[in-house]
């Protein structure tokens, strides 16, 4: 209407008026329509306006509509359709989208799944993808975490309780896993979980040793399982036998006491262990103990840490020694020379006798455990007195032989007796016999003292089997029997 009256009166005075008024209702319609990507109102401004200040616009966007379309529903299948339909038009960006849908999809598959082929296979498909760093990074955490696995299916020792725990903390495994994948029980989880580093207590080193009590020494390297014994002994006097008292003479009773916490008697339960004794440590722990009879012992524990088997073994060869050596091992002579009666009980873990003792390796010292004890010998002649009413060997770890011991159709202790009594551990121990011998204590008797705390897991737990306490306590009974002298060497 608006056209036509300009073409009817193109020399009115109010042309001018007018041709500006089809220019706003230009500019209205377009702005109303420009966004709304339907091709219905693009057709009817074009029908309106066919000369048009934004005719052309507006033939763009209808021709470009469908690929306005397509990425509005951006998906592969969209971009595959429009390349068909209008092919050469937006085939890169097409292409480079399908790229990107699709690296996003593989991605998301790999991600979810996390299992190492299929981040791979999401590699091998796009060696430039977005998330190849991510899906790498997995790559190396699956390893750590089916490393992780592998060793503690292999054995359940293979970390300890701080090592599972940080692994949890860092997602490489979860208690869940752990325990769907039969390697822990669910209560074994939670003890492990709940474990913190144990505070063993501060003590002084006592210059001498106070008398009237039996002293226990305890001899081996480090990580044979001394410290653990001496825990399980005590625990099971003080709740199992609830007849021990601990007379607090040298100091070293928090650490006792630290010991006794950490154990828990009742067949099977599990309890922490302790840690390994700290370097050139001499705890003396003193203590009273009733028999069945009512007849008192006492008792006075060392626990004698590996590096004092160390030292010696440097000092016999001609090996240099430090100071701090030196005054332990003075120390432990002077202790060793008093008028106190003495047992011994050297402590020797299964299967390892003939391992290299790492307290030495550090020097560039290579030697095993029977190398290192047969090399002792002159020492302990001097410590074998007549104070000495007792010098046994006690096989740690002892549960190491049950697969042995079922190999062969026989007992544990029989297997424990049989490893004992072969090849160089068997000289050893035949030579260790001839020592105590000339010091008159009798070695007529041989029964294998074999021990194990129980099913050890994650180095520091175990469940715990008393079966083997009782033999230890027996032979400290008989230490402190004052119309005894023997000793059993087992």
């Amino acid at each position: 209407m608006l056209r036509n009256y300009i073409s009817d009166y193109p020399n009115d005075n109010n042309v001018g008026a007018v041709q500006q008024m089809l220019s706003d209702l230009d500019n209205i319609l377009w702005d109303a329509v420009k966004d709304e990507y339907d091709a219905a109102w693009y057709n009817q401004y074009k029908t309106l306006f066919p000369q048009g200040q934004y005719i052309q616009q507006c033939l763009q966007m209808l021709d470009d509509l469908p690929w306005i379309e397509t990425k509005k529903i951006d998906t592969i299948d969209a971009y595959k359709a429009y390349m068909r339909d209008y092919p050469g038009k937006h085939d890169k960006e097409c292409n480079n989208r399908i790229s990107e849908l699709t690296d996003d999809s593989d991605w998301q598959y790999a991600e979810q799944s996390g299992r190492t082929p299929d981040l791979q296979t999401y590699i091998e498909k796009h060696p430039n993808g977005k998330h190849k760093a991510q899906a790498e990074q997995m790559i190396a955490n699956n390893k750590t975490h089916d490393d992780f696995i592998a060793a503690l299916k292999k054995d359940r020792n293979a970390q300890n309780a701080l090592a599972i725990q940080q692994a949890v903390v860092n997602n490489i495994v979860s208690y869940e896993e752990l325990e769907s994948e039969g390697i822990f029980t669910k209560a074994e989880c939670e003890a492990i979980n709940g474990y913190r580093e144990p505070q063993m207590g501060n003590w002084q080193r006592q210059n001498s040793l106070p008398g009237e009590y039996t002293q226990v020494y305890f001899w081996g390297v480090k990580r044979t399982g001394k410290t653990c014994l001496i825990a399980a002994l005590l625990s099971y006097l003080s709740k199992e036998k609830q007849n021990l008292n601990f007379n607090n003479i040298t100091g070293a009773n928090t650490f006792a006491n630290s010991l006794i916490r950490k154990m828990n008697f009742s067949d099977g339960s599990i309890s922490a262990l302790p840690p390994t004794s700290e370097s050139f440590q001499l705890p003396a722990m003193t203590f009273t103990f009733k028999d069945n009879r009512g007849r008192e012992h006492r008792f006075l524990i060392m626990d004698l840490a590996g590096e004092i088997y160390s030292g010696v073994y440097k000092q016999e060869n001609g090996y240099q020694i430090t100071e701090e050596e030196q005054n332990v091992l003075n120390q432990v002579k002077s202790y060793l020379n008093d008028n106190n009666d003495k047992i011994h009980f050297f402590v020797w873990e299964y299967g390892a006798m003939e391992k290299l003792v790492p307290e030495l390796e550090q020097f560039g010292i290579e030697a095993t455990q029977i190398e290192v004890h047969d090399a002792l010998r002159n020492f302990f002649q001097e410590i074998f007195t007549d104070k000495s009413v007792g010098v046994y060997v006690v096989v740690t770890k002892s549960d190491k032989a049950d697969k042995d011991a079922e190999e062969k159709g026989i007992q544990r202790n029989e297997q424990v007796k049989s490893w004992v009594t072969s090849g160089a551990l068997g000289n050893l121990k035949e030579n260790l016999k001839e020592d105590v011998k000339k010091a008159n204590i009798d070695v007529s008797e041989w029964p294998v003292i074999s021990f194990s705390l129980g099913e050890v897991f994650a180095v520091n737990f175990a469940h715990m089997d008393k079966t083997d306490i009782d033999k230890i306590v027996e032979l400290m009974m008989q230490g402190t029997n004052p119309v005894r002298k023997k000793g059993i060497f087992s």
